[in-house]
């Protein structure tokens, strides 16, 4: 007997906020780091959104998705500001940049409503199309409860195709609520975390000699759910 493994999916943004260029590559060498990282762990990674250029985003958001207890793990484990030091010029001045991981709030979208949020009735057509028409109630008007939209079908001859042309339109209505509703908190995500701070950083990164980003000693990520120890910078 076999168990089916719930699924679950979060949004990761990734910003540099008002940071300079340096702080915009941070982010895009993150994003790779992270990806490599998490796939690692049996989990999945997409790109949702890159806001500017590719090698120095401002922001970007990932989309992950696995089994439930390793999707929650990685999020509590990422969230926060990451930060990394790097070396500028020939003297090899250190420069220390800073990006903020935090998590997109999304809503699903269904693909059609749910029969238990509908309410149809059937009703007498208006205007001429014979005694059929005006004799029986053949309009249909479906209600979707949770958004209020109300749609009404009559140009048909039958309860039937009345009944599926109503609840197409209906289906439809409710699935563009529920997109823009997603489009409404993902715009505020993004304006939220103006300002990045320097301290208790979730994860401190250093560049190998691959030219490669990933954790400095102490902060490895790994898919086993701990939560990196906290350090000021």
């Amino acid at each position: 007997m076999t168990t089916a493994t719930t699924t679950a999916r979060v949004e990761l943004r990734i910003s540099a906020g008002p940071g300079p260029v340096g702080a915009r590559r941070f982010v895009a060498a993150l994003v790779t780091a992270i990806g490599h990282r998490l796939a690692e762990a049996g989990l999945v990674t997409e790109f949702v959104q890159l806001d500017g250029d590719r090698r120095a985003p401002r922001a970007a958001i990932l989309a992950v998705t696995g089994a439930v207890s390793a999707v929650d793990a990685a999020a509590q484990a990422l969230v926060g500001t990451h930060r990394t030091i790097e070396a500028v010029g020939k003297r090899g001045t250190r420069r220390r940049w800073f990006a903020a991981i935090t998590v997109v709030p999304v809503t699903a979208s269904p693909a059609t409503a749910r029969p238990d949020d509908l309410e149809i009735r059937c009703v007498r057509a208006r205007g001429p199309g014979g005694q059929n028409v005006n004799r029986r109630a053949t309009a249909v008007q479906v209600r979707h409860a949770p958004t209020g939209a109300v749609v009404r079908c009559d140009e048909h001859r039958t309860q039937a195709r009345n009944r599926a042309a109503a609840l197409r339109r209906v289906h439809a209505l409710a699935t563009r609520a529920a997109r823009s509703d997603v489009d409404r908190r993902r715009a505020a995500s993004w304006s939220d975390q103006r300002h990045l701070t320097a301290r208790e950083c979730v994860m401190h990164w250093r560049t190998d000699r691959g030219g490669a980003l990933v954790p400095a000693a102490g902060d490895e990520l790994s898919g086993s759910g701990r939560t990196p120890r906290r350090r000021s910078a």
